[in-house]
């Protein structure tokens, strides 16, 4: 399973803004993780995180029956989601039980992110994106049934794009830098996805409110340190 170019070559990709890119994520994942305790301490709920967790289990459930060309064309839509949000030409995809590509022509001006769409379906929430609106639209103010499906949902997705990880895939060898390269982004983007979630699950978006209230005194603290050096 790939990402092709319409100009076949054989170089590899991921430029100065994919490396600024893996830089800013590690950063916010790092920063995410470290208020994470504080908004866990003053707004955790353990009802909320056994429904969640509940939903976690059967998203991971459901993932184990997605097999052969439906999950081939989950992977290569999620490289056609991100081609087609960058502003690129979908040339097209082809689906087979164990392999596939998606083809795509991009323009001098978006080919700085071909990296992205490498790594594209080793993080990006496909099922989750869908799942969280319906589940506002369908379920609110009820938290615990949108954190059954919203949980699920994620579940699903952690678990189809754990399993499309491997040394062999053109889209994480391709990266400049190789596999190692590519497992840093996948993982720190990850992260930052997991603790996200893991704040949203408490309250929804009051909790998540808080997150981003610590996330920005966290910001604010460490610049004003930074700059209380010079």
């Amino acid at each position: 399973m790939s990402s092709k170019k319409e100009k076949l070559d054989t170089g590899k990709v991921g430029g100065v803004a994919f490396f600024l890119s893996l830089l800013a994520i590690i950063m916010l994942a790092g920063l995410s993780l470290s208020v994470l305790p504080k908004v866990l301490m003053s707004r955790a709920k353990t009802d909320s995180f056994l429904w969640s967790a509940a939903g976690l289990a059967l998203g991971v459930l459901i993932s184990r029956a997605i097999r052969g060309k439906p999950a081939v064309l989950i992977h290569e839509l999620k490289h056609s989601i991100l081609s087609n949000f960058i502003g690129n030409k979908w040339k097209e995809i082809k689906v087979r039980s164990r392999s596939g590509h998606f083809e795509y022509g991009y323009y001098k001006s978006t080919a700085k992110y071909n990296a992205f769409i490498s790594l594209a379906p080793y993080w990006l929430p496909l099922f989750s994106l869908v799942a969280v609106p319906v589940a506002y639209a369908a379920l609110y103010p009820h938290h615990h049934f949108m954190l059954i499906l919203a949980s699920a949902a994620y579940g699903c997705d952690l678990a189809l794009s754990y399993r499309d990880i491997s040394p062999h895939q053109s889209d994480l060898s391709d990266i400049r830098g190789g596999y190692p390269v590519a497992m840093v982004y996948i993982a720190a983007i990850n992260l930052l996805l997991i603790a996200i979630f893991i704040a949203w699950v408490p309250e929804g978006f009051g909790s998540l409110k808080e997150f981003g209230i610590q996330f920005w005194n966290l910001v604010k603290s460490l610049a004003t340190s930074f700059y209380s050096l010079r």
